[in-house]
């Protein structure tokens, strides 16, 4: 797995654990199946551009933090 698929996907997952959300809800938000986000999640695949900028402004980090920083490692907001 790339360096960027798996930043995010840790990212991602840790962050909607810290929100409490289930991958249904935010699938419901991004308007995409939860297979989607468990792809997300897994690091198998990455959202659409425009999805990746819900995700980026909901969790206040720019889209290149998201993709090149552990930011969750780093305490960059959990």
């Amino acid at each position: 797995m790339t360096d960027i698929k798996l930043n995010f996907s840790k990212n991602l997952q840790n962050f909607r654990k810290v929100w409490g959300m289930s991958q249904d809800r935010l699938a419901k938000h991004l308007n995409v199946k939860r297979s989607a986000v468990g792809a997300y999640e897994e690091g198998r695949a990455l959202p659409r551009f425009d999805q990746m900028l819900r995700i980026s402004n909901k969790l206040g980090f720019d889209i290149e933090t998201l993709l090149t920083k552990d930011v969750y490692k780093e305490g960059g907001g959990a």
